[in-house]
């Protein structure tokens, strides 16, 4: 939460001090870049009507972890109206959408605001995106277990969209994270860990 804030603050600080207020961390520094994301959809879209693009300065995987933070947004843009959420979506070009979904379960299953069957509507609307859509959901999950401050919401999406509860949605994010630390080092590790939960999800049959 700390490293998404830091990013809603670059959102407004001068870019030439974006260097110094970017966390360091190899593995959850990308958050910020997600927090700025998520700023620009919550404050832009309603002035432009449509999505942002990531700022002309982000660069590589800068600008997907912004789109993931966007996707975050959504929900909020959104109303929590998965309707209306998978509608913008719809529209953004191809290349984006993976990352959209995957910040919109996230903020679906940690902030809550639907039923049943708006997750189901959610889960169907997916498509080829659901392993990003159930890693969304998964990461939400894996916060609110790790944190003790489990939900109704939370516990309701991790059985829609995954089908399992929180606690083995944190169990295959720390396999995912243990697996992606051991392959890699430095800044590539948090899209493996991604990766490799999105695999762990779908070869598990938590997702179909």
């Amino acid at each position: 939460m700390v490293y998404v804030g830091v990013g809603w603050a670059m959102a407004r600080l001068p870019r030439l001090l974006h260097k110094r207020a970017a966390p360091a961390d190899p593995l959850l520094g990308w958050l910020s870049f997600d927090g700025m994301g998520f700023h620009d959809g919550y404050f832009r879209y309603r002035h432009l009507g449509v999505l942002p693009e990531p700022r002309e300065w982000l660069r590589h995987y800068e600008c997907r972890a912004f789109d993931q933070g966007l996707g975050r947004s959504l929900w909020f843009i959104a109303g929590a109206s998965p309707a209306r959420a998978i509608s913008i979506i719809s529209v953004a070009l191809e290349s984006r959408r993976a990352d959209l979904w995957s910040g919109l379960g996230l903020a679906a299953a940690y902030a809550g605001g639907t039923d049943r069957a708006g997750l189901e509507l959610l889960s169907e609307a997916a498509g080829s995106y659901w392993p990003m859509l159930a890693q969304g959901v998964a990461f939400a999950a894996t916060a609110r277990h790790d944190a003790d401050n489990m939900t109704d919401d939370t516990t309701l999406a991790s059985a829609v969209v995954c089908r399992a509860k929180p606690a083995e949605l944190a169990r295959l994010s720390a396999l995912a994270l243990k697996r992606a630390a051991a392959a890699l080092a430095g800044d590539r590790r948090y899209e493996h860990w991604r990766r490799e939960l999105q695999s762990s999800l779908a070869r598990s049959g938590v997702v179909t």
